[in-house]
């Protein structure tokens, strides 16, 4: 799909041409042209054109999918065989490219005001970790251990603006029953709980230069995008590096592994089940649905091409047959970036996240398991958890926990609501920030590491690319402009109609004439601009435009 944020760069070049100031002068229309009549805002419409257009793709998209799936559903190994190339692209344009760093356990985080274990109950204790991802970049978090025997080991993943510590009761802002970290902990798994990046906008920038509005994901989305990573895929590799620990403990003690997340958690535990086998159950709560408003969702969650294969009842699919619980919560509302203050430029992109319609929410689960209709070799273990009145209900409802537990063979006759509260250590405020602003420095600097090493790979891409004469130089550079036009700009059908050149001559300099030009594209969009014809243009003669 076309770049959100390539459209807006390229429309806002095309706003700042219409605002130079140009004199008026005779309407004459330029030769061979028809006149170009009416006073209209043609920016206005152009951009609502091109919405049109886009949003026309994006609906289409849903009947297009299928044709970059071939799924065989003769039997398990046979699908997982023929949905890997899927997985495999999902992989590539959420940036989950690089391997990860391998390590034993997790390391314990501790000062000398912050001692190693943070909070306790009768069933569990709470210790503040760390573990490593990927070269300079590591996940920081909770571990809720159990006392008793581990029934099953589970990334339970807060929405971004969470804590880990809200998610266990050792600070405010969660109700006892959505903290569902807690609630799994008491019923014997043990439980690792990483910090995502949030959506304060305290840390983007360069306070040297200039700050700006830009929440923290954003932020690290814009670098990250322009190395063919992404945020969701930093993420999820935190997940799976956490998972590598889990399947390390499990040659000597075998539990189920699962991950619960609510909110962007619950965008990351859909990712990372999705893309990582070993992850044998799912609880999404507060965000699957249909992504086919995605334009008015934050950028940070903008994939390159997502949904010309993948909707979330696709990224789905790569979970079956595996369990998957969705909930159909109320999410926390962003209405748009951060306000701006002070001494900030106000760069975020808009963007909001609210708490779908129930309905729509059924519709894409239901068209989940319309993907593996016709056949019963291979159905798709789905719970759909709502309260039945058309409403959405609190996150980590007993109904969606349980169902949970029950796919990871774990049956619990009652669901402790969650501890009210544990005795922290310290206040937890400024231990939080300081790691979200490492958490947050870590990626910024790894997406300046990769951008210091762009030059040598860049070299090695082209390194088939010898021009060795002007005659050859097309055919050798034919691969690299496919790639350009597929894998960067987005490649779309001709004009497919004839341009039915609309002009009007509005301004008479010394040396050239200006005209304002409109030009047919397709049936929905038109393009419009400027055109200069310099006056000593001879007849017959070509210049570049």
């Amino acid at each position: 799909m076309f770049s959100r944020w390539l459209l807006l760069r390229l429309l806002g070049a095309c706003m700042l041409t219409a605002a130079a100031a140009l004199g008026a002068a005779e309407s004459v229309p330029l030769a061979g042209t028809k006149p170009l009549a009416g006073e209209r805002d043609f920016s206005t419409e152009m951009r609502a054109s091109f919405r049109r257009f886009f949003q026309a793709q994006i609906d289409d998209s849903v009947r297009l999918r299928a044709t970059h799936w071939n799924r065989d559903f003769s039997s398990r190994a046979a699908y997982e065989k023929s949905i890997e190339p899927n997985r495999e692209r999902l992989r590539k344009i959420i940036g989950v490219v690089d391997s990860r760093i391998k390590f034993s356990a997790p390391e314990l985080v501790a000062a000398v005001d912050r001692p190693t274990l943070i909070g306790e109950t009768d069933t569990y204790t709470v210790r503040a970790v760390r573990w490593p991802v990927l070269e300079g970049v590591w996940a920081e978090g909770l571990l809720l251990d159990p006392k008793g025997k581990t029934l099953a080991r589970i990334v339970a993943i807060p929405d971004a603006d969470q804590t880990p510590e809200m998610l266990v009761g050792l600070a405010p802002g969660l109700p006892p029953e959505s903290r569902f970290a807690a609630r799994l902990a008491s019923a014997g798994c043990q439980v690792i709980v990483p910090v995502l990046i949030n959506r304060s906008d305290e840390f983007s920038g360069n306070p040297a230069i200039l700050m700006t509005n830009q929440t923290h994901r954003e932020w690290i989305h814009r670098q990250a995008f322009e190395m063919g990573r992404h945020i969701i895929g930093y993420e999820a590799q935190k997940v799976m590096a956490a998972i590598d620990w889990f399947a390390q403990r499990n040659a000597s003690e075998r539990v189920a592994i699962g991950v619960a997340g609510y909110g962007e958690g619950g965008l990351i535990a859909l990712y990372s089940a999705a893309i990582d086998p070993r992850i044998e159950a799912s609880l999404v709560s507060g965000y699957f649905d249909s992504r086919q408003g995605i334009a008015d969702e934050p950028l940070y969650r903008d994939v390159f091409g997502l949904l010309v294969e993948f909707g979330d009842a696709e990224i789905a699919s790569l979970i079956a047959p595996r369990p998957l619980v969705i909930e159909c919560s109320e999410v926390t509302p962003v209405p748009g970036p951060p306000p701006v203050r002070d001494n900030r430029r106000a760069s975020g992109a808009p963007g909001r996240i609210e708490t779908p319609p129930v309905a729509r929410v059924r519709q894409e689960t239901e068209r989940l398991t319309a993907l593996f209709a016709g056949q019963k070799q291979i159905v798709p273990t789905v719970t759909f958890v709502t309260v039945g009145n058309g409403k959405a209900l609190a996150a980590g409802s007993d109904r969606a926990l349980t169902a949970f537990l029950r796919d990871l063979k774990i049956n619990t006759p009652s669901l402790q609501r969650g501890p009210s509260g544990i005795p922290a250590a310290v206040a937890g405020d400024v231990a939080a920030t300081d790691r979200q602003h490492r958490q947050f420095e870590q990626l910024v600097e790894y997406n300046q590491s990769l951008m210091r090493l762009s030059a040598g790979v860049r070299d090695r891409f082209w390194a088939e690319a010898q021009p060795k004469s002007a005659a050859t130089w097309p055919a050798v550079s034919a691969k690299y402009r496919d790639l350009m036009w597929d894998n960067l700009i987005g490649r779309y059908p001709m004009p497919s109609i004839p341009p039915n050149a609309q002009t009007r001559q509005i301004d008479d300099r010394p040396k050239f004439v200006v005209y304002e030009v409109l030009l047919d594209v397709t049936p929905e969009v038109f393009a419009w601009g400027y055109l200069l014809v310099p006056k000593d243009l001879k007849a017959g003669e070509k210049r570049p435009v």
